[in-house]
């Protein structure tokens, strides 16, 4: 690490500002100029209200919304159900064999469900299976496994299910199927030995509270759509060559309110646009270093009521911490925040230069942490502290210290 100054005014200097470093020799460094990697806000076209349909903050009443827009046949889908070829196939000749009821499916469905509910037992103990074919062979399993099971049987006899996750009231996380037959969804818990018919929502919508379902709900030209942390999200981003990508207000005539894409989007993807609907980028939003290594910037509708950007940079409304920092930013530029505390910043691959707000006083421990390629951190005058490990394994960079703040920097 080296360390640098800007020549500081008389009454600092006399003030005798702390840091990590013992090196007293100041050197005058001029200001860097602006030349910002990626086009301005000004004259963004942020996606526009529609008409289309907020889902409830209730789980079961949005599910309820969603499964009347989408196509049944989107559920037949195994998803993330692990089961190989052979392995299906002999679970099919099994239900083929013993509990297919011709055409029937309601009927069908019925004798699978029941099937299960009389020969699995609950696992209190280990060994407890998962998977759906363990599940068959061993007949032991948790809630999961059960699901599981029920929804791989009911493939077999192309039967639309899907597993959902999220909350058994009183009792805390659970999974369970909904299933669709002659014409109507099922709201189908083989754990409990329950079912209900997924329109009479007052029979079991304070005892089931679905956070997620395992399968695509819709997709369009651009994007794919699941439900996750109870909210119509974004699960992937097709293929294209654009830069900057705008999602969407709607799907099928329903808000879409999270982003959180479960695959790599594509890498020419340095913009990422999203209006007032967008409320989320999850509860653990540095989980999208992964999916976006390389998105540079996200720009968020002023008028949106809970998120902001601030040069590229996701902020919960009003709030001086960043919620999410895109993986490909290369300058981040923050907000004025009295105490820069730990993991302000941290796993940015190709985060290069820090300005930090003029008004803050102290940089503490692991404020930026485990950014490799950092070279140059503008530190204000106003800084008085900064902690031995404020900036953790963050390879060889540069303190700069300066008098006023800075609105640009150049990255070499």
């Amino acid at each position: 690490m080296k360390l640098s100054y800007l020549i500081l005014p008389a009454a600092l200097l006399f003030a005798g500002c702390q840091t990590d470093s013992s090196d007293d020799n100041f050197t005058i460094c001029p200001a860097p100029a602006s030349t910002p990697s990626i086009k301005s806000a000004t004259g963004i076209e942020y996606p526009q209200p529609d008409g289309s349909q907020a889902l409830s903050t209730n789980g079961a009443q949005a599910v309820w919304q969603i499964l009347q827009k989408i196509d049944p046949k989107q559920a037949l889908e195994m998803g993330e159900t692990e089961i190989t070829d052979a392995q299906f196939a002999e679970i099919k000749d099994f239900v083929d064999k013993n509990l297919k009821e011709g055409n029937d499916d309601y009927k069908t469905y019925r004798n699978i469900f029941e099937w299960i509910t009389k020969n699995v037992s609950y696992a209190w103990s280990d060994p407890a299976y998962l998977k759906p074919y363990e599940v068959f062979k061993y007949k032991r399993c948790v809630c999961q496994g059960y699901a599981n099971l029920l929804k791989t049987m009911l493939l077999t006899q192309g039967i639309p299910c899907f597993i959902a996750n999220g909350w058994l009231v009183p009792a805390g996380g659970h999974a369970w199927n909904y299933v669709y037959a002659d014409g109507e969804w099922y709201v189908s818990d083989p754990t409990n030995n329950a079912e209900y018919e997924a329109s009479s929502l007052s029979t079991y919508q304070s005892k089931l509270v679905p956070i997620r379902m395992d399968f695509t709900l819709f997709e369009d030209d651009q994007f794919t759509y699941n439900y996750q942390e109870s909210r119509l999200n974004v699960q992937s981003v097709k293929i294209t060559a654009d830069e900057s990508v705008t999602v969407p207000y709607s799907v099928s005539g329903l808000q879409i309110s999270s982003f959180q894409p479960t695959e790599e989007i594509p890498s020419s993807i340095t913009q990422l646009i999203v209006g007032r609907n967008i409320t989320t980028f999850g509860n653990n939003p540095e989980s999208l270093i992964h999916q976006c290594p390389l998105l540079e910037a996200v720009e968020v509708d002023p008028q949106n009521s809970e998120l902001e950007s601030y040069k590229g940079v996701v902020y919960y409304k009003g709030q001086e911490y960043p919620y999410y920092v895109p993986a490909g930013i290369r300058r981040v530029e923050l907000r004025p925040m009295e105490v820069m505390d730990k993991n302000t910043l941290y796993y940015l691959d190709n985060l290069e230069e820090i300005v930090v707000a003029d008004g803050t006083k102290r940089i503490e421990d692991y404020a930026v942490e485990r950014c490799p390629n950092l070279k140059r951190i503008y530190v204000p005058s106003s800084v008085t502290y900064i902690s031995p490990e404020a900036f953790a394994e963050c390879g060889n960079y540069e303190i700069i210290r300066t008098t006023t703040g800075i609105h640009e920097v150049t990255v070499n």
